[in-house]
């Protein structure tokens, strides 16, 4: 190797880098050995180390959002929901997990029909306090089912299947009613409409009390809006 190229090579590659003997020096081809031992020294390890551990910790902050926002969204749980309504055995459990699903395609129907409306033209006060109450007692029914899926004995799970059933319909048929009238209306819900979904949310909260104090008296767990 000539004098020139062991220069760069030195420069390029640093001391610990050592050339081979080009043609005619020691026969063979050219190129250069790589004493890694010498040049991973235990700096250069700190530094790759502390690289690697800030990557690492970008990931998982990027990760941990990304949960968040899927938590916060209710996406994972219509995601865990979705699988139980598919992989759990015929039975009441399944059963439960299907009422649970069918529930929350409504909230999120409910929600988007209600974004819909609001950007085509002004939603009236009654059809947005309808909405937000309908959400609310769905919120509360879907803790309920969670609750219900998490039973360990299928003959208490049994016993709540047809009233599970009766309030996951009954809320699915006013937020169905409520998501009509908002279509029909252009947003603003006629008198009327308001005072008989007004009515029929509020029997349906009066009925999901009555529903949940018996579910506690037959030992069913800690609900939530006691």
């Amino acid at each position: 190797m000539t004098l020139p190229a062991r220069v760069f090579s030195t420069f390029l590659l640093g001391p610990h880098v050592q050339p081979s003997l080009a043609d005619g020096e020691g026969g063979g081809g050219g190129g250069v050995t790589v004493d890694l031992t010498r040049v991973l020294t235990p700096g250069v390890l700190a530094v790759i180390g502390v690289l690697v551990l800030i990557l690492i910790l970008v990931a998982s902050l990027a990760a941990f959002a990304v949960y968040r926002k899927a938590r916060g969204s209710g996406a994972l749980t219509r995601a865990f929901t979705a699988v139980q309504a598919q992989t759990l055995p015929p039975g009441p459990g399944q059963d439960l997990a299907r009422l649970r699903q069918q529930l929350q395609q409504t909230v999120s129907s409910t929600r988007l029909s209600l974004i819909s409306a609001q950007g085509g033209s002004p939603v009236s006060g009654d059809a947005t306090g309808l909405s937000q109450r309908i959400l609310e007692i769905a919120a509360d029914l879907d803790r309920d089912l969670g609750l219900m899926l998490a039973e360990p004995d299928p003959a208490v799970q049994r016993q709540f299947v047809p009233d599970a059933r009766e309030r996951v319909t009954s809320l699915v048929g006013a937020a169905g009613r409520l998501r009509a009238a908002v279509v029909s209306s252009g947003g603003e819900l006629h008198a009327t409409q308001a005072r008989a979904l007004a009515g029929e949310v509020d029997d349906e909260a009066n009925r999901l009390q009555q529903w949940r104090q018996a579910y506690r008296e037959l030992g069913g767990g800690s609900v939530r809006g006691q």
